[in-house]
């Protein structure tokens, strides 16, 4: 009779999973100006409208990101960042803001950028090149320069920013107790001191 000869099981292997190839730290960085703070560009304004030692010497500030070819008033932006700012008073501008723009914008290109802070409008800083993997500088020459005026945030200057700054005229036959800190347009913690 044969014999029969036992053979051996195959051994089981495991195929290890991809691993993910990690997408380099992104980030931009901001200068700019903020109308009556500051001693930078304020073409037009009366001198004692400026300040340059604001109660508020650091601010948040938004940034949106849109796809180039994108109608920013009728799109989403693509991607949203939130930095702060710190006012020098060397250059009455406020410095340094950097945005973590890492996991949020993935493939280098050219964008819509707009930058925002309360109080004052939505400014377009143009066509800007952002390289994924890289510090994007947006600022190059003079700082971009935001309107104040925007008390209610909304993005507009209208009837209703007039009607939150009304209070604040000394003249007027208003309470002034209803002047509130969102009509403190130069931050000098005295929103009648702007009128």
């Amino acid at each position: 009779t044969p014999t029969v000869t036992p053979t051996n099981s195959p051994t089981p292997t495991t195929t290890p999973a991809p691993t993910a190839t990690p997408i380099p730290n992104t980030f931009a960085s901001l200068n700019l100006n903020l109308q009556f703070i500051g001693i930078g560009p304020q073409t037009g304004e009366p001198i004692y409208k400026i300040n340059n030692q604001p109660i508020h010497p650091q601010r948040a500030l938004n940034m949106y990101i849109y796809d180039k070819n994108a109608d920013p008033t009728q799109t989403q932006p693509i991607a949203t960042a939130t930095g702060t700012v710190t006012f020098d008073p060397n250059t009455g501008n406020f410095t340094n803001a950097q945005f973590d723009l890492s996991n949020k914008v993935t493939s280098s290109d050219t964008y819509k950028v707009f930058v925002q802070t309360n109080q004052y409008l939505r400014k377009y800083l143009g066509l800007q090149q952002i390289n994924v993997g890289n510090t994007n500088n947006f600022t190059s020459g003079t700082p971009p320069k935001l309107i104040v005026g925007d008390t209610n945030n909304d993005n507009r200057i209208d009837v209703l920013d007039y009607n939150a700054l009304l209070p604040c005229f000394p003249k007027t036959l208003l309470d002034p107790n209803t002047c509130t800190a969102a009509a403190d347009l130069n931050d000098v913690a005295n929103p009648q001191e702007n009128m």
